[in-house]
């Protein structure tokens, strides 16, 4: 019997198993191994026509068969079906509701390439509604939160976010340094993480077994950047999750804060709390909060003032304060020479950096950096970040040409050692985006996006118009020279959270007004 025979035999059996057993999510990761393991695509097409007649197309078998061939197929159709079918199941599994929306944020922001994209995809697969469900479920279940009291002034705040994570996560880094920023206005700070996106038995709970891995938060290692002495609030990740949240809602009720901040995209955490207090919400992604907030602190001037609906009617009482700080300059611990980099010291060097540019560097715009690369044999492109792997559309360049590294904590030594920055077609970068213009590199980046906001009206609006502005700066060095100066300035005058304090106090307060405002009963 041939090797390829006997995986096929295998595949067959694995599917059997599965449709047999459509509700045990063991057959489904099964049948993925073989799947993957097989090489003939119209077996493999078969197959999944096969499954989808002889399995069920609802519950949780059908959330399980949906996730698995939204995995399978890379096509997040199924993961908008998968979110359907979640929606209406009861009863309600918190963890299963919790382990979807970290798996579907993951795959969404690796496919989409700009912020309407973003917001569309999260609208399809029911991301808003499946929130909801759960912020009720865990307001109902869990009655521990802060005593209603009237609130006059703000001097403790409550800082809420779904991760603290080790060195130099960056969204860790914007908690941290969020807190010292109020800490330096004169505010106790206290932080609360249930590790939101680290669910207990994910790989059980979902098709094709997917898992979160996140590093330890050690405030040691993160130094300077943690303040001294900061209470800090960690779920415990044996519990399920609505365990963590209601250890949490405890922890919170006895500091009882006379604000919630939350950073991040979301957390379950802040809708109980935001029957009680001002909440304020300092997204990581330069969309609105999917989160029930007072105030949030938008990147773009367009967005301030504005009463946002963007995730439909749940959530349509927040307010944008155009506060685009976001990043504050690394400094550089120790210089790095090219040499150390592998980089040739004559090179003209492009940077990219990011946590998922193995995924991110792809399809045609890929096609057009080889091309890029290809007419200007000078050039070399350094990636840097996640476990430094290589993105497949770039495997045949020459190592001359594109180098890759992992993560490197010493990023501003490193960005001085290139001359542009290149943010490819993806949602988010803007972390990246803004280190480099704080070390003075031109940004080439798209509008729409994470990146785009950072760099205002030079963000491309087009494929054209991104090679064209690549291309110029390559060949120019006073125009390298210059973009790279103006980027500098704009990091300075509108981004560098050490000039954020005022602005964020105001913010506070504006949203202690509007706490006000909703929970004043009305006379008539």
């Amino acid at each position: 019997m041939s090797e390829m025979h006997f995986h096929t035999l295998l595949l067959r059996d694995a599917t059997t198993q599965t449709i047999a057993n459509p509700g045990a999510s063991h057959c489904w990761h099964r049948l993925k191994d073989y799947y993957l393991q097989a090489d003939n695509e119209l077996v493999k097409k078969e197959l999944v026509e096969y499954l989808l007649r002889q399995t069920p197309n609802d519950g949780v078998a059908g959330f399980l068969r949906s996730t698995w061939l939204a995995s399978m197929l890379n096509d997040d159709t199924h993961l908008a079906v998968a979110g359907r079918i979640l929606h209406g199941i009861v009863p309600i599994d918190p963890d299963r509701l919790a382990a979807f929306l970290v798996f579907a944020w993951a795959r969404i922001l690796s496919h989409v390439d700009n912020r309407t994209a973003f917001s569309q995809a999260i609208r399809d697969a029911y991301f808003p509604e499946i929130l909801h469900k759960l912020e009720q479920h865990l307001s109902q279940l869990i009655t521990a939160r802060p005593l209603s009291r009237k609130i006059e002034r703000i001097q403790k705040v409550a800082i809420i976010t779904p991760y603290l994570s080790s060195y130099p996560h960056a969204p860790t880094s914007t908690t941290l340094h969020q807190a010292r920023i109020l800490i330096e206005q004169g505010i106790e700070v206290a932080l609360f993480s249930c590790l939101d996106l680290t669910v207990p038995g994910m790989t059980h709970l979902l098709g094709a077994g997917e898992s979160t891995t996140m590093g330890a938060f050690d405030a040691v290692k993160w130094g300077s950047q943690c303040p001294p002495g900061i209470a800090t609030y960690q779920g415990t990740e044996y519990f399920s999750v609505i365990g963590r949240w209601g250890d949490m809602l405890t922890y919170v009720a006895e500091f009882d804060p006379d604000l919630v901040m939350s950073v991040g995209f979301y957390s379950p955490l802040v809708a109980p709390l935001f029957e009680a207090r001002p909440v304020l919400g300092l997204n990581i992604h330069s969309v609105a909060p999917l989160t029930p907030v007072d105030v949030w602190l938008c990147a773009s001037p367009e967005d301030a003032g504005k009463t946002h609906a963007e995730w439909g009617s749940y959530l349509t009482n927040s307010i944008g304060w155009h506060h685009p700080y976001r990043v504050r300059r690394k400094p550089t611990t120790s210089a790095v020479s090219r040499q150390e980099l592998a980089l040739p010291e004559t090179a003209l060097v492009l940077i990219s950096a990011g946590y998922r540019l193995e995924m991110e560097i792809d399809g045609a715009w890929a096609t057009r950096m080889i091309e890029l690369l290809e007419s200007h044999p000078h050039v070399t492109w350094l990636l840097v970040g996640g476990k430094g792997i290589m993105p497949h559309a770039l495997e045949q360049m020459s190592p001359q040409q594109v180098r890759v590294l992992c993560e490197q904590d010493n990023m501003p030594a490193v960005f001085q050692c290139c001359d542009i920055y290149v943010n490819p077609p993806r949602m988010g970068g803007g972390f990246s985006v803004a280190e480099a213009m704080a070390e003075g590199l031109p940004v080439v980046t798209y509008s729409d996006s994470d990146g785009g906001c950072k760099v205002g009206d030079s963000a491309a609006i087009n494929d054209t118009d991104y090679f064209s502005k690549l291309a110029a700066l390559i060949v120019s060095t006073d125009m390298r020279r210059q973009e790279g100066s103006a980027m500098q300035t704009l990091f300075s005058t509108t981004l560098d959270l050490d000039k954020s304090g005022p602005s964020l106090l105001a913010a506070c307060d504006l949203a202690l007004q509007r706490f006000t405002g909703r929970t004043t009963p009305v006379i008539f």
